[in-house]
Formats: C-alpha cells, structure tokens, sequence
C-alpha cells in the first residue's frame, strides 16, 4: 500500500523491459492530488504482463487505479474501486490489451480542477483506452461519469459487459470512435428513440437572437434513450 500526504502515491509500478504477472494482492495508493494503484510503465522498454485476481483501490482528486502501457497485457478478474473527483477504473495505451471478467467502481465527484498530467487524460470512467488494440468483455462497470467505457482509438471490441453509468447504460453508455470498434450485447440494455411530432398539431420551434429577433423556424424533434426496466 501507498499513502502520501503530498501530490503523488504509487503502491506498485512495473518499468519495462519487463515479463511477469500480479496476482492476489491487495493494493492501494492515497494521495491528495493523483494515485496510481497499480502502473505498468512501458516507455523505457516492453512489458508483457498479467494482472489477475488483484483488490485494486486508489483515492486522490485524479486517480488511475489500473493503468496499462506495454505490449501485450492481461486484466483479469480485479476488483477495482477509485474515489475522487476524477476516476478512472483501467486505463489503457497498451499496445495489445485483453480486459476480462473485472468488476470496476468508480465514484469520481467531477469537481474541481484535473490534477493528472496523464497522456490519457483525467476522466470519469470505467474503462478508458487510448491507443492499442483491446478486448474488453464479461467485465460489470459501475461509474459515476457519463460513459462507462470510453475508446478513442480504432479496432476495439467491448461485448458482453454490464455497463453502468449515470444515465446510460450498455451499448449506449460505451463512448467510442465510429468505424472498426465492435460495440455489442452489453446490458442493461437502453434503446435509441427518435420522437417526431405531427408539424399540423404543435407550432413550429422559433430560434431568436439575443434582441429577440426572429432567425428561423422548424418542426419538433426529439433524440434520445430509454431503458428497458423490464430486463
């Protein structure tokens, strides 16, 4: 474990060239601006790792409790909880990542300034992955941040997960890059709905300027989820 009454806290860090594995630990790091639990660190050589069966817990205005950065990399199995204002469960620029059959909480408040100074970038999330190629399946993701998983990259697979966020939640709560990604038969499932009203029942919608001007006018449109309770 790592407590620090300053800006940082690491519990465990792994610099590569590096070949290993973590399993069953309990792991924690607390810090008052950023805490990475547990950080694979690939910019000094590759790191083929496995992460299994590890109680993974970090607390700091920005945390990243799982973060990831080498070649060929395994998370599996993890209990993951991150409290602070900015939260991101597993974090990923991995070259080759499989992300497995983890439960994953994160409580981020969003208050505040960002603290991390990561590449990935502070966020409010499960699952966050900014460059590489990942698997991520069977996981349950709970977070207090608009999206549960977030994917800026290409070429990524995020199917039968549950996925929680604070609205959405399965397929619709995975933010990711349109194209090559694979987005599937994650629940709870929320269907997509689009209203359109009758143009002869309600007026038409006015836009004005700051002066009250007239500037244009068009029919009623809604966009937006619902959940299926039923499921």
């Amino acid at each position: 474990d790592s407590v620090s009454v300053g800006y940082y806290a690491n519990a465990v860090q792994i610099s590569g060239p590096a070949t290993g594995e973590v399993t069953r630990n309990n792991i924690s790091a607390v810090a008052k601006n950023v805490a990475y639990p547990l950080y694979s660190e690939g910019y000094s050589g590759k790191i083929k790792g496995n992460y299994t069966k590890n109680s993974v817990y970090g607390r700091a205005n920005s945390v990243f409790a799982l973060r990831i950065s080498g070649t060929e990399e395994l998370v599996l199995g993890n209990f993951i909880i991150a409290d602070g204002n900015y939260t991101i469960g597993v974090g990923s620029t991995s070259k080759v990542a499989v992300i497995r059959n983890n439960t994953i909480i994160t409580k981020g408040l969003g208050l505040g300034n960002k603290t991390g100074g990561d590449s990935i970038v502070d966020d409010n999330t499960g699952i966050k992955v900014r460059y590489g190629l990942t698997s991520i399946s069977a996981n349950v993701v709970n977070t207090t941040g608009e999206y549960s998983v977030v994917i800026l990259t290409s070429n990524n697979t995020v199917c039968g997960n549950d996925l929680v966020a604070s609205y959405y939640t399965g397929d619709a709560s995975v933010s990711y890059v349109l194209g090559s990604n694979v987005v599937a038969n994650n629940t709870p499932v929320m269907y997509r709905v689009i209203l359109t009203v009758d143009k002869s029942s309600l007026p038409l919608a006015t836009r004005h300027d700051r002066s009250n001007r007239y500037i244009s006018s068009g029919c009623w449109q809604a966009v937006g989820f619902w959940k299926n309770l039923a499921t």
